[in-house]
């Protein structure tokens, strides 16, 4: 699944726990405050463009929860636990937090290299009934 972290990144990561949600709050929060921006000093209607940043948050706000677990994710592996647990409590593919692990240079060490393996189909399930 994951490869074990070494002492050094487990402590790196655990310190980095508990500055990690008020980071990305604040991240969000600076990419509304330009999105106000835009419309006090733009042309464009205000009704219009305040119903179009609301339609944005919500969809933002769902790639956000989803980017923001990924990104617990990786630091909560980094700092020891078990890859296969952090990804069914938070309810996120394994291929695709190892795939977007291999990108990052602090996390690459962690993910096995090469392709996940393949899970073959279970064969024919035969009706109780028949």
């Amino acid at each position: 699944m994951f490869t074990e972290p070494t002492d050094a990144q487990k402590l790196a990561a655990a310190a980095q726990l508990p500055r990690a949600l008020p980071h990305l709050s604040g991240l969000y929060a600076e990419a509304l405050k330009d999105l106000h921006a835009v419309i006090d000093h733009g042309t464009a209607d205000p009704d219009r463009t305040l119903a179009a940043i609301a339609t944005w948050r919500e969809k933002q706000r769902r790639k956000d929860i989803r980017s923001t677990e990924r990104q617990l994710a990786q630091v909560l592996i980094a700092a020891g636990e078990p890859g296969g647990a952090v990804c069914r409590g938070l309810g996120i593919s394994r291929t695709r937090l190892q795939q977007e692990m291999r990108t990052l240079t602090e996390f690459a060490p962690l993910v096995p290299k090469g392709d996940p393996p393949i899970r073959k189909p279970i064969g024919e399930v035969r009706d109780a009934v028949a």
